[in-house]
Parts: C-alpha cells; structure tokens; sequence
C-alpha cells in the first residue's frame, strides 16, 4: 500500500511516471475521448508550472490559477465551451468562480461536469439553444426588424 492509497483523492500512477487524481482519469479524459469521437477541437489548460526543456532550471508559467480545465472549440454551435470537471460533490473554487465571471463577460459557454454523460448533455442543450437563437434572428431579419447591438445603442464620440 503506497500513501497515495490511504488518501481520499487517491492517485493513479501515469505510463511517464508522474501521478494523476480521479478527476483527470474519471471525468476529464473521458470528456476528450468523447470530444475526439464527435471531431471537436478539445484543449486541456494546464496549470501551474512545468520544468524547462533545455535548462533544467528554467521553469514555465502555464495558466494562472482557476483557470477551468478544458477548452472546446464547437464550431456546430458557432461558440467555445469551457469545460471545468469536477467530482460529484464538488463545487467551484472562488479563482474558479472569478474566471468563469471573465468567460460570461467575454460571451463563452460554460459547463462544469461531473460526468461525461452530463458533458454531453449540457452540449447538445447548448447546440439547440444556438440554433434557436439563430433561427430567431433570421426570422427578425425576414421580418425588417432589426436588433439594437451594443455598438447602435453608444453614440460615437
């Protein structure tokens, strides 16, 4: 029995070597395999810092903290979904909560998934979502109305 085994977020050893929890092994990898299978580009975010290849004492800044897992680049719905993947229980760190307030002002989508079957449903929730939208702007558009953007309604200086 290793310490790891005796911890409740026990972790798996990885084919390189180093370790990886339950998170990465029952939710998010799984999420990338079904990403792959439906021909989505599905980034993973790492965070914190890695080595440096040519100087062993170099080291590199990945993303900063709360940064959400994975990026997925859905391009059906015509939007990009952040992706942070979470234990069953589990709730969103406050540098969590802080991004996910920057993606909501940037206009992305978000999920936080416990499981993969969730992942894929709040996916095609998303999907049809857009698609509604869409449909319902080129039935304004048919119609002569038009939507006030953000850009109509501020006067130029």
């Amino acid at each position: 029995m290793t310490r790891f085994d005796r911890l409740p977020w026990s972790r798996e050893p990885r084919k390189g070597g180093g370790f990886k929890n339950r998170e990465t092994s029952e939710v998010q990898e799984p999420i990338q395999d079904l990403c792959r299978r439906l021909h989505l580009r599905c980034e993973r975010n790492p965070v914190g810092m890695a080595k440096g290849v040519k100087s062993p004492d170099a080291w590199l800044r990945l993303h900063t903290r709360g940064y959400w897992d994975l990026t997925v680049y859905f391009p059906e719905a015509g939007c990009v979904v952040m992706v942070e993947c979470k234990m069953p229980g589990e709730g969103l760190e406050p540098d969590q909560v802080e991004w996910g307030k920057v993606y909501r002002a940037c206009g992305l989508e978000m999920i936080v998934a416990t499981s993969v079957h969730e992942f894929a449903a709040e996916l095609e929730y998303i999907r049809r979502r857009r698609e509604r939208e869409r449909s319902d702007e080129s039935d304004a558009s048919k119609r002569g109305e038009r939507r006030v953007s953000q850009s109509d309604a501020v006067p130029a200086l």
